[in-house]
């Protein structure tokens, strides 16, 4: 059973939320933000909060699958989380859910990837999307990125630099999340370290036109203006 199928047995809701959540990704038909990165990202943001034993389900899983039904709407990434807080408020109610129900719920997706979010739905489920593109399976993301931002491979490979190093700097919200990140990860690095350093190292080889190798990474980050 996944975990996702425990919550609906204990919240009939959360199963209706699901089918809204996946007729809505199928018709924007993106290749990135799509119902089946939304339901791993429910599943991952469940293994954090299970762990850590804080935040409402009732919150964070109807907020994890339309986290990017923003995109899916419009085809556009830009301002999307805006875009997915407004459907919640409009839709969330004809499921049965209460106003400050609903209001949780469009915070968390609102806030997916702040700074500083002002709740701890808003954290779990910041760490569980940005965890999406880490390791050998956020690597696998890249065609995705590309064929979504309709962009070529090194400028995708910038986008996605640009995107890790800051969540790398930023660093995640809990401890739970930077376990799994370290587990995503391989030769001492974390899992979005892991993806960093093969976005770096393809920009500097679709740019160059020189071997892949570790001085890609010092010359990428430098015509980037990215200093670490």
């Amino acid at each position: 059973m996944h975990p996702i199928d425990r919550y609906i047995d204990q919240d009939l809701r959360i199963g209706s939320v699901e089918k809204f959540a996946r007729s809505v990704y199928e018709g924007g038909g993106l290749p990135l933000h799509s119902f089946r990165r939304a339901f791993r990202t429910a599943e991952r943001a469940i293994g954090i909060m299970e762990e850590i034993q804080e935040g409402k389900y009732t919150i964070l899983i109807p907020a994890a699958l339309l986290s990017g039904i923003g995109a899916a709407l419009t085809g556009s990434r830009d301002g999307h989380q805006g875009r997915a807080a407004l459907v919640v408020r409009h839709s969330l109610p004809q499921f049965g859910y209460d106003s400050e129900t609903v209001d949780g719920i469009a915070t968390a997706v609102a806030e997916n990837g702040a700074v500083e979010p002002s709740g701890i739905e808003s954290a779990i489920l910041s760490d569980a999307d940005i965890l999406d593109l880490a390791g050998i399976p956020g690597i696998d993301r890249f065609p995705m990125a590309a064929k979504e931002y309709k962009l070529s491979p090194a400028h995708t490979a910038v986008r996605m630099m640009r995107h890790l190093q800051e969540r790398i700097d930023r660093g995640l919200h809990t401890g739970a999340a930077r376990a799994l990140d370290a587990r995503l990860g391989a030769n001492g690095m974390s899992g979005m370290g892991l993806a960093l350093q093969y976005a770096t190292r393809l920009y500097y080889h679709l740019t160059n036109g020189s071997g892949a190798d570790g001085r890609a990474d010092g010359y990428a980050r430098r015509d980037l203006g990215l200093t670490r």
